[in-house]
């Protein structure tokens, strides 16, 4: 397949912000029957480890933007046919293409869990696959880093600062950017990305660079004049390869801040790698030994969550930790599935079929409600089918989505999960600010047990069905059993 290099139409918007898979799909969905047919897709996450047990939903803000400015225009689909990735026909059917396509998705900031509907689009078939392509990329890549970040966060105890510098090694810009906007939802205080810092209002912090310090031959003077000259919360770089000279120097330098200075701009150390414990206490006893205030620490490196949770309980004075999203491995992915499509006027169930029933989707149109006890926590997501009444409060009752097991939790309110967001390829909400986004998630994380936040074997979170959607979830895999059946013999 020809590799689809993605081209600008204006400066700083993509013209095809998809890829060449989705692409390519769309000429034999456009030579079907049912290409314009209206068809519902759901998206969930699906996590890559067991220890992953929440979501921290991310993302949605830059999809709704790309799909309100996406454009397919004659010379892009002339390049596609030119590459064969189209043929005539295909760009004949896309034309000047307009969404027609609605989205309903939780709030972004939202904790959700894998398994369950977070996004649904509705609209012709073709377009709803382009979004669902773009959504598994756009909400897959934030949803991970937010999550990451909230779970280091915890492993922190909400006590240690956690800094995105994803930007030290992303040099795409636009993608640093993202990376940092999800990072922030999820926790991070700040980032090393100027335009993430300008987009976005997230505080900047600087770090100082070892390729400039080592051009320099007086290190405590170099130290000490990156420190009073860079901004507020700035780390000052130290050399693990020479650990005691460092430390001297360092503490040298930090002889030069001025006592009143002290509490509103401590000297803050990142240490880039080695044995953390041992360059720590290295670095605090040349401080001590000069008289002057210990440093505030600042570990880098490849650290995930349980790095992180070591290292807090092994370096008490531990202040912060710099981490970078790009050595991180991915948590969650998106999964897109189709759950009804419309034939003769009518919405029809559409299914995963798997090897059991509980592995299979949970087929048709839904509505997700999540309910709480009198103290605000979520007890129990339940999918309703659309067209059924939704339970009260009161003696929740559901089929349990993964053991199948009928269960029964008491709540005291539910709300709907998701909620309109898009009509038509036009948002239908204002966008909420980057903060409230972020507090959000904090507020959400709040509302959880401890149990559910967990860092290695979180307990699950209840996900269900009620009995008519379970029904007929029974009665697509019983038939689909029974042609099998017929089939063989």
């Amino acid at each position: 397949m020809a590799s689809l290099r993605p081209r600008l139409s204006s400066p700083g918007a993509f013209a095809l912000p998809f890829d060449a898979d989705a692409l390519a799909s769309l000429r034999v969905t456009l030579a079907s029957r049912h290409a314009n047919a209206r068809a519902a897709f759901e998206c969930s996450f699906v996590s890559l480890s067991e220890s992953t047990g929440f979501v921290v939903l991310a993302g949605l803000e830059p999809l709704l933007e790309t799909l309100e400015r996406v454009r397919i225009s004659a010379e892009d689909a002339d390049w596609l046919v030119a590459n064969g990735l189209w043929d005539e026909a295909t760009a004949e059917a896309v034309g000047d293409m307009r969404l027609l396509v609605d989205v309903d998705a939780a709030a972004e900031g939202t904790a959700v869990f894998p398994g369950e509907a977070v996004l649904c689009i509705d609209g012709p078939l073709w377009q709803a696959q382009l979004v669902a392509s773009l959504t598994l990329r756009t909400l897959g890549d934030a949803s991970s880093v937010a999550t990451r970040f909230a779970r280091i966060a915890i492993a922190g105890d909400r006590a240690v600062d956690v800094v995105d510098v994803s930007s030290a090694r992303e040099a795409n810009a636009e993608r640093a950017c993202t990376l940092a906007r999800a990072a922030f939802i999820g926790g991070a205080s700040s980032t090393t990305s100027p335009h993430a810092a300008s987009a976005f209002g997230i505080p900047l912090r600087a770090r100082e660079s070892p390729i400039g310090l080592g051009a320099t031959r007086d290190r405590e003077v170099s130290h000490r004049a990156w420190f009073q000259s860079s901004p507020a919360g700035a780390l000052v770089y130290f050399e693990p390869s020479q650990p005691e000279r460092s430390a001297e120097r360092l503490a040298v330098a930090a002889e030069g801040n001025t006592a009143d200075s002290w509490e509103s701009r401590p000297f803050a150390v990142e240490i880039p790698g080695g044995h953390y414990v041992d360059l720590a206490e290295g670095l605090e006893r040349a401080f001590a030994a000069r008289e002057v205030p210990a440093p505030h620490i600042y570990v880098s490196g490849i650290l995930d969550e349980f790095a992180v949770r070591e290292l807090r309980r092994e370096i008490p004075g531990m202040a912060g930790v710099c981490v970078d999203a790009t050595r991180l491995s991915a948590v969650v992915q998106v999964r897109a599935e189709v759950v009804a499509l419309e034939e003769d006027g009518r919405w029809s169930p559409r299914m995963r079929y798997a090897d059991s029933l509980v592995a299979c989707s949970d087929p048709g149109r839904k509505l997700v409600m999540r309910y709480f006890d009198a103290q605000g926590h979520p007890v129990a997501d339940v999918a309703h089918a659309t067209n059924e009444r939704m339970q009260s409060a009161r003696g929740v009752e559901f089929v349990d989505r993964v053991t199948g097991a009928r269960t029964k939790v008491a709540a005291q309110r539910g709300a709907p999960l998701l909620s309109n967001v898009m009509r038509a390829g036009k948002r239908s909400v204002t966008a909420d600010s980057l903060e409230t986004v972020r507090n959000r998630a904090q507020t959400e994380l709040g509302a959880l047990s401890d149990r559910e936040k967990r860092l290695t074997q979180p307990s699950r979170y209840p996900l269900g069905m009620t009995d008519a959607l379970f029904a007929l979830k029974t009665q697509l895999f019983e038939g689909s059993e029974d042609q099998l059946g017929a089939e063989e013999e």
